[in-house]
This record gives structure tokens, C-alpha cells and sequence, in this order.
């Protein structure tokens, strides 16, 4: 339990947020974004100007494709980009989901300590 509530303090909210800072940013060294953080909208991961959204099932149909939408427009007029992943990229590519995260993070100017891990192909 404690690890739960743990998990919520930092942000992380579903099991498909849980498995992207263990598998994708941490196993790799990415910088460590910030979670759930809150401007005009919310996002599941920030890394300043670098967003990444995780989209499970929950909150992504109906009303919240719309949302989603809106967000990610209103981040590129303001110069940010949004990536977007799925259960299936962080579950069975999480390597070159860090990959692209890490590309984009030096495109924008964001110092990243990447490095593969042990799971990655050379």
C-alpha cells in the first residue's frame, strides 16, 4: 500500500505511467520529468517544453479525445511538442520509445544523460 501511495505523491496515477518511469525513463536515464503537472492543462509527463502523454483506455474516448486535442494543439502554438504513447509502445518498445523521447529532448535543447539498457539492441 505504501508503495501506492508513493507512486501517487510523484504523480504517477495508472499502471501505464508506472511502467514508462521504470522501463522507458529511468532504465534509460532520461531526465526525470515532472508528473501530472498543471498549466492551463495537465499533463502526464513534462519535461519543459517536451510532453509526453500516456494514453490508456480511461479518459482517452468521448470527451477526453477532444481535450486531448485541444491540449495538444495549444502546445504546439506555444512551441512545445506532445508525444503520445499507448500501452503497447512502453510495454513491448519501450527502448525506442526512449529513443524518440531522447531525440526529442536534445531537439529542444534538454540535457538527458541517456543510455541504453540492458534490453536495448546495439
Amino acid at each position: 500500500m505504501s508503495q501506492i501511495v508513493g507512486d501517487y505523491k510523484q504523480g504517477i496515477q495508472s499502471v501505464l505511467e508506472k511502467k514508462y518511469y521504470i522501463d522507458v525513463e529511468k532504465a534509460h536515464g532520461l531526465p526525470k520529468g515532472r508528473r501530472q503537472s498543471r498549466g492551463r492543462f495537465q499533463t502526464d509527463v513534462d519535461y519543459g517544453g517536451v510532453f509526453v502523454e500516456l494514453d490508456g483506455r480511461a479518459g482517452h474516448v468521448g470527451g477526453g479525445r477532444f481535450r486531448d486535442m485541444e491540449r495538444d494543439n495549444y502546445h504546439a502554438v506555444m512551441g512545445a511538442v506532445t508525444l503520445r504513447y499507448g500501452w503497447d509502445d512502453v510495454n513491448y518498445r519501450p527502448c525506442e520509445v526512449a529513443f524518440q523521447v531522447n531525440q526529442v529532448l536534445g531537439r529542444y535543447g534538454i540535457r538527458s544523460e541517456a543510455h541504453p539498457c540492458p534490453k536495448c539492441r546495439t
